[in-house]
Protein backbone atom coordinates (compact mmCIF):
# COMPACT_ATOMS: atom_id res chain seq x y z
CA UNK A 1 0.00 0.00 0.00
CA UNK A 2 1.10 3.38 -0.95
CA UNK A 3 2.47 5.60 2.72
CA UNK A 4 0.25 8.34 4.01
CA UNK A 5 1.17 11.82 3.74
CA UNK A 6 0.71 12.07 7.42
CA UNK A 7 3.48 9.07 7.80
CA UNK A 8 5.93 10.94 5.49
CA UNK A 9 6.37 13.80 8.16
CA UNK A 10 7.68 11.86 10.50
CA UNK A 11 11.78 11.02 9.94
CA UNK A 12 12.55 7.29 8.74
CA UNK A 13 8.90 6.04 8.27
CA UNK A 14 9.40 5.47 4.69
CA UNK A 15 10.36 1.78 3.82
CA UNK A 16 13.46 1.53 1.27
CA UNK A 17 12.68 0.13 -1.86
CA UNK A 18 9.48 2.47 -1.62
CA UNK A 19 8.53 3.19 -5.39
CA UNK A 20 7.99 7.06 -5.70
CA UNK A 21 5.52 8.38 -8.78
CA UNK A 22 6.08 11.45 -10.35
CA UNK A 23 3.48 13.77 -9.38
CA UNK A 24 1.73 16.65 -10.70
CA UNK A 25 4.47 19.80 -10.76
CA UNK A 26 3.95 22.29 -7.37
CA UNK A 27 4.69 25.19 -8.99
CA UNK A 28 4.23 24.86 -13.17
CA UNK A 29 5.72 27.31 -14.81
CA UNK A 30 3.65 29.81 -16.50
CA UNK A 31 3.98 30.38 -20.76
CA UNK A 32 3.73 33.81 -22.21
CA UNK A 33 -0.72 32.96 -23.38
CA UNK A 34 -1.43 32.72 -19.43
CA UNK A 35 -1.50 28.37 -19.80
CA UNK A 36 0.58 26.45 -17.54
CA UNK A 37 3.06 24.57 -18.57
CA UNK A 38 1.23 21.16 -17.98
CA UNK A 39 -1.96 22.05 -20.25
CA UNK A 40 0.85 21.78 -23.01
CA UNK A 41 2.87 18.25 -22.50
CA UNK A 42 5.57 17.95 -25.17
CA UNK A 43 4.66 14.67 -27.56
CA UNK A 44 7.29 12.21 -28.97
CA UNK A 45 9.08 13.38 -32.00
CA UNK A 46 7.06 13.28 -34.87
CA UNK A 47 3.73 13.86 -33.66
CA UNK A 48 1.90 15.97 -35.56
CA UNK A 49 -1.47 17.86 -35.12
CA UNK A 50 -3.24 19.65 -38.01
CA UNK A 51 -5.14 22.83 -37.55
CA UNK A 52 -7.81 23.63 -39.21
CA UNK A 53 -6.25 25.78 -41.67
CA UNK A 54 -4.11 23.04 -43.27
CA UNK A 55 -0.95 24.49 -40.87
CA UNK A 56 0.95 21.52 -39.19
CA UNK A 57 2.56 21.84 -36.03
CA UNK A 58 4.29 19.85 -33.71
CA UNK A 59 1.92 19.23 -30.95
CA UNK A 60 2.93 20.64 -27.55
CA UNK A 61 5.06 23.19 -29.35
CA UNK A 62 3.88 27.23 -28.58
CA UNK A 63 3.08 29.38 -31.89
CA UNK A 64 4.90 32.24 -31.75
CA UNK A 65 4.14 35.38 -34.40
CA UNK A 66 6.99 36.89 -36.77
CA UNK A 67 7.42 39.97 -34.69
CA UNK A 68 8.53 37.61 -31.91
CA UNK A 69 10.99 35.81 -33.77
CA UNK A 70 12.25 39.39 -35.59
CA UNK A 71 12.91 40.03 -31.56
CA UNK A 72 15.99 37.18 -31.82
CA UNK A 73 19.47 38.87 -33.21
CA UNK A 74 21.15 36.15 -34.72
CA UNK A 75 24.60 36.21 -35.96
CA UNK A 76 27.35 34.34 -37.23
CA UNK A 77 30.66 34.47 -34.59
CA UNK A 78 34.06 32.88 -34.66
CA UNK A 79 35.40 30.45 -31.99
CA UNK A 80 38.73 32.19 -30.45
CA UNK A 81 39.18 29.95 -27.56
CA UNK A 82 37.21 27.34 -25.43
CA UNK A 83 37.76 25.89 -21.98
CA UNK A 84 35.67 23.52 -19.38
CA UNK A 85 34.43 24.89 -16.69
CA UNK A 86 35.75 24.05 -13.23
CA UNK A 87 33.31 21.70 -11.31
CA UNK A 88 30.87 21.37 -14.61
CA UNK A 89 31.16 18.35 -16.73
CA UNK A 90 28.82 19.45 -19.68
CA UNK A 91 30.03 23.00 -19.29
CA UNK A 92 32.28 25.17 -21.94
CA UNK A 93 33.64 28.30 -21.70
CA UNK A 94 33.68 30.00 -25.23
CA UNK A 95 36.00 33.06 -25.75
CA UNK A 96 33.80 34.42 -29.51
CA UNK A 97 34.83 36.87 -31.70
CA UNK A 98 31.92 38.63 -33.03
CA UNK A 99 32.78 41.76 -35.73
CA UNK A 100 35.45 42.81 -33.68
CA UNK A 101 34.02 42.47 -30.27
CA UNK A 102 35.62 39.81 -27.78
CA UNK A 103 32.47 37.72 -26.01
CA UNK A 104 32.27 34.76 -23.77
CA UNK A 105 29.23 32.61 -23.80
CA UNK A 106 29.30 29.24 -21.56
CA UNK A 107 27.33 26.25 -23.39
CA UNK A 108 26.28 22.76 -22.57
CA UNK A 109 28.26 20.75 -25.05
CA UNK A 110 31.36 19.64 -22.73
CA UNK A 111 30.10 15.58 -23.38
CA UNK A 112 30.08 16.56 -27.45
CA UNK A 113 33.15 18.43 -27.88
CA UNK A 114 36.67 18.65 -27.08
CA UNK A 115 37.41 22.11 -26.56
CA UNK A 116 40.50 22.62 -28.82
CA UNK A 117 38.42 20.97 -31.81
CA UNK A 118 35.87 24.09 -31.52
CA UNK A 119 39.02 26.87 -32.37
CA UNK A 120 38.68 28.43 -35.16
CA UNK A 121 34.62 27.05 -35.99
CA UNK A 122 32.31 29.62 -37.26
CA UNK A 123 28.82 29.02 -35.51
CA UNK A 124 25.63 30.70 -34.95
CA UNK A 125 25.01 32.62 -31.53
CA UNK A 126 22.06 34.99 -30.00
CA UNK A 127 23.68 38.08 -29.34
CA UNK A 128 20.64 39.51 -27.71
CA UNK A 129 20.10 37.88 -24.41
CA UNK A 130 20.38 39.09 -21.23
CA UNK A 131 23.77 38.10 -19.46
CA UNK A 132 23.69 35.31 -17.08
CA UNK A 133 25.62 33.87 -14.83
CA UNK A 134 26.00 30.31 -15.30
CA UNK A 135 28.03 28.14 -12.60
CA UNK A 136 29.92 31.30 -11.51
CA UNK A 137 31.05 32.69 -15.27
CA UNK A 138 29.05 34.79 -16.67
CA UNK A 139 27.86 33.74 -20.19
CA UNK A 140 26.88 36.70 -23.00
CA UNK A 141 24.88 35.01 -25.95
CA UNK A 142 23.57 31.69 -26.34
CA UNK A 143 25.11 29.40 -29.17
CA UNK A 144 22.62 27.19 -31.19
CA UNK A 145 23.36 24.04 -31.35
CA UNK A 146 21.55 20.36 -32.76
CA UNK A 147 20.47 17.12 -31.03
CA UNK A 148 18.82 14.05 -31.99
CA UNK A 149 15.62 12.52 -30.67
CA UNK A 150 17.85 10.69 -28.02
CA UNK A 151 20.20 13.21 -27.10
CA UNK A 152 22.73 11.14 -27.94
CA UNK A 153 24.22 13.41 -30.86
CA UNK A 154 24.71 17.22 -30.68
CA UNK A 155 26.11 19.16 -33.67
CA UNK A 156 26.66 23.25 -33.00
CA UNK A 157 25.13 25.21 -36.48
CA UNK A 158 27.75 26.44 -38.02
CA UNK A 159 28.10 28.35 -41.38
CA UNK A 160 30.06 27.02 -44.37
CA UNK A 161 31.89 29.12 -46.29
CA UNK A 162 33.43 32.45 -46.18
CA UNK A 163 30.83 35.08 -44.05
CA UNK A 164 32.34 37.38 -41.80
CA UNK A 165 32.23 37.28 -38.51
CA UNK A 166 29.18 39.47 -36.62
CA UNK A 167 27.15 39.18 -40.22
CA UNK A 168 23.58 38.55 -39.48
CA UNK A 169 21.66 35.52 -39.61
CA UNK A 170 17.96 35.92 -41.60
Amino acid sequence: TAPQMRDLCAWGKLVSGTTVLKGKSLFPRIQANGQSSESKVPSPAGDVKHGGDGDQTAEGVVMIEYIDFDKIDLRVAKIVSADRVAGADKLLRLDVELAGEQRQIVAGIALHYDPADLIGKTIVIVVNMMPAKIRGVESNGMLLAATDAAGAAMRLVTVDGGISSGSRVK
